[in-house]
């Protein structure tokens, strides 16, 4: 049980670490969305460039806090 909760960890820090530095580096590619009300709406969220970091933070804070002991209670 201890290794696999070592193991769960891990791959969720690695999901983190890789989905995070994907907000910021685009390296994943999405193809665009075909709903015309959809392209105004992530217009608006891409013009305004606050929601991408958060959304990419939020992802690099859970992948430091799925890693870390420190983070896990005891």
């Amino acid at each position: 049980m201890k290794t696999s909760s070592i193991v769960a960890r891990y791959l969720l820090g690695l999901m983190f670490t890789v989905f995070g530095l994907n907000g910021f580096l685009n390296f994943i590619h999405q193809p665009p969305p075909t709903n015309p009300l959809a392209l105004q709406f992530f217009g608006a969220i891409v013009a305004s460039h606050f929601a991408a970091f958060f959304f990419a933070g939020r992802c690099l804070v859970g992948c430091c806090c799925s890693s870390a002991d420190s983070c896990h209670l005891r």
